[in-house]
């Protein structure tokens, strides 16, 4: 819903988290909580890429639902075309890599922005589902 917001978060924590955890790995001590970070960091990609991949999904099936609310299988079958096209994506030389970027980039922003929201007990802006 707020893409720039999560275009920002999302750069700032694909970039300012691996500085962190390899500052937090010069210290002895640190060292656990480094490790600690580098395994969030690498969780934070694989929700931000099914974050972005679930959006895309909804994105494809809103013109073709016939209901606000579509089934959860035709949510699934969405979400499967947008995986496979994602993965198609990555085999064009330039473009594809940079495609992959902003899904992840957007992906983790949006996802670090709705846990920001559900920490703090905010209402979603669209309601639950």
């Amino acid at each position: 819903r707020r893409p720039w917001a999560s275009l920002g978060i999302g750069l700032a924590v694909l970039t300012l988290t691996p500085l962190a955890a390899l500052f937090l790995a010069l210290a002895v001590i640190g060292i656990p909580l480094a490790l600690t970070l580098v395994w969030l960091y690498l969780g934070a990609l694989l929700l931000g890429v099914l974050t972005a991949a679930f959006y895309l999904g909804d994105v494809v099936l809103r013109p073709i639902a016939r209901t606000r609310w579509p089934s959860r299988g035709a949510r699934i079958a969405a979400l499967a075309l947008v995986v496979l096209a994602l993965a198609l994506v990555r085999f064009v030389p330039i473009a594809g890599p940079l495609v992959l970027l902003l899904v992840l980039v957007f992906g983790v922003g949006a996802w670090i922005l709705r846990l920001t929201r559900s920490y703090l007990g905010l209402a979603d802006e669209e309601g639950a589902r």
